[in-house]
């Protein structure tokens, strides 16, 4: 799967969770910066894990690990080459 697939579903999610349909999000803008918080950034995994049939590490779900989009993305990534 290419990045620009998971980006796109990445930015689709987030739009939802933090309901801005008109948020612009690239793959250098901060998390903290679209609104975010632990609870949805966790609501965000889950969803990636559901829908990649994968798992994230407890080491994986601090929010702080995580300074933008790219990260998030480069993360799944590695983790579906993985596999």
């Amino acid at each position: 799967m290419s990045k620009d697939k998971i980006f796109e579903v990445v930015t689709g999610k987030i739009k939802e969770i933090i309901n801005n349909s008109e948020m612009e999000i690239t793959v250098d803008k901060k998390i903290e910066s679209i609104g975010m918080n632990s609870i949805d950034f966790i609501r965000l995994l889950v969803f990636l894990e559901d829908t990649y049939d994968m798992e994230f590490s407890d080491d994986d779900l601090v929010i702080g690990d995580y300074e933008v989009i790219g990260d998030v993305i480069d993360k799944i990534y590695t983790m579906l080459e993985e596999v």
